[in-house]
């Protein structure tokens, strides 16, 4: 369908484009008059998300920034804040707020703290903007005055709700840690004096003590002990010289006479005797040798036993030198007394309402207005098709129009009637009203 046409049967039917235009017009005219105003009250918080913490110097990880933000605005429109608003108000005094509670019948229910808590709720709204760091505090109410109050004691109870999330914790913590940190610290007493007993009937005074000194006498013993050997081995070599020379000597009596006898039987006496006293001292030192690896090998496992004991009380110290630190950190947080949030503007009573804005409806309603008129124009013609022009004989016959009758003005319609008697005037032919 054409615009031409559709422009026809608008001004064929236009009683019934201008009634709905009217009617809708009129509906909006009724939402402006009836519906309440609707005023928002909106108070503004700037967030620092970039700004590190004052006790532990980190700052918020990217990552984490809208994680933060969501809580913030889960925090705002909690319930601890909006009873917190309620006890600060004193809404439950309020003859306004007592007589609602008291016409919705849930008396049986629910308490009017929680239930004034409840309808806050309802018309609170907390949601950052574009900038990633302002958030905006929203209480819609039918009073502008009522809505920047209850949006400024939002802000106030979130910004204290917030320190308190903060300090709640590391209260708790810092309270956690006293009791830890004086076990730890009984814990690395005990260690220390096993340790020092373990010290006084070892008589060590560290790992290494005594190590060198040992390590020096066993080395000598076993070089006295190799020389020992030594001598042993040349003074049993002379004494089994000695005896073949004195068999010699005796196989061979009428060579050597008694007295050279009584010389080589006096020298190898003296070498036996040197032989033994040699085979006593290689028992000695090896006897000392012995003692004195038992004793380097007992020395080792007190010094092990020392280090493992001295690794005990080390562990302990990082433990509680970890500890105390932790709770020296969480007491200072825990009396922190300003966060990383901020009033950036508060809520001032709106001048205008935030619903119904005439302009707004009144467009919507006229624009909504003519295009149900246009559909119940066309709806109109669709159930009940006129002729009003050549196209539409043409549409409705589906036959090509060969020709068209033109309307005819007054003189040439009273020529074209049938004379009247007694007149002199002839008829006109009826193809004179008629155009090809």
């Amino acid at each position: 369908m054409s615009l031409e046409r559709v422009l026809v049967i608008l001004r064929a039917r236009s009683w019934i484009f201008i009634f709905a235009l009217f009617v809708t017009l009129g509906g909006a005219a009724a939402v402006i008059l009836l519906v309440p105003p609707r005023y928002d009250g909106i108070a503004y918080a700037i967030v620092d998300m970039s700004q590190p913490d004052a006790v532990t110097g980190q700052a918020q990880a990217p990552p984490f920034v809208h994680i933060e933000q969501g809580n913030m605005v889960d925090l705002a429109t909690s319930q601890k804040v909006a009873l917190d608003v309620v006890h600060r108000l004193d809404l439950a005094r309020d003859a306004d707020v007592v007589k609602a509670y008291q016409e919705a019948g849930v008396r049986d229910k629910i308490d009017i703290d929680n239930w004034a808590t409840a309808e806050l709720l309802k018309h609170l709204d907390a949601k950052f903007g574009d900038s990633d760091d302002v958030m905006a505090i929203t209480y819609r109410s039918p009073s502008p005055e009522v809505s920047a109050l209850i949006a400024n004691t939002v802000l106030a109870s979130f910004l204290d709700a917030t320190l308190e999330m903060k300090v709640a914790p590391a209260q708790r913590a810092a309270q956690w840690y006293e009791p830890q940190v004086q076990r730890l610290r009984s814990d690395l007493d005990a260690a220390r004096q096993k340790m020092l007993s373990f010290q006084r009937d070892a008589k060590l005074l560290d790992q290494s003590q005594g190590a060198d000194a040992e390590n020096t006498r066993l080395t000598a013993i076993t070089e006295q002990l190799a020389t020992a050997r030594g001598q042993l081995l040349a003074a049993e070599s002379e004494v089994r010289a000695g005896y073949i020379a004195g068999t010699n000597a005796t196989n061979n009596r009428g060579v050597l006479d008694l007295q050279v006898r009584a010389e080589t039987a006096a020298n190898r006496k003296m070498q036996s005797a040197h032989a033994d006293s040699l085979r006593e001292l290689v028992q000695r030192l090896e006897q000392d040798r012995a003692t004195q690896s038992d004793k380097m090998i007992e020395l080792q496992g007190q010094r092990d036993h020392l280090a493992a004991l001295a690794k005990d009380v080390e562990l302990d110290q990082s433990l509680l030198d970890t500890a105390t630190s932790r709770a020296a950190a969480a007491r200072l947080q825990g009396q922190q007394s300003f966060v990383n949030v901020s009033v950036l503007d508060h809520a001032v009573p709106p001048l205008k309402a935030a619903f119904p804005k005439k302009p707004v409806v009144l467009g919507l309603a006229g624009g909504l207005g003519i295009a149900f008129g246009v559909f119940l124009a066309l709806l109109a013609e669709a159930f009940d098709r006129r002729v009003r022009r050549t196209p539409d004989l043409e549409f409705a016959t589906g036959m090509p129009v060969i020709g068209v009758l033109l309307p005819v003005s007054g003189t040439r319609r009273k020529a074209l009637d049938p004379p009247h008697r007694g007149s002199s005037v002839g008829a006109l032919p009826a193809s004179e009203g008629f155009r090809p």
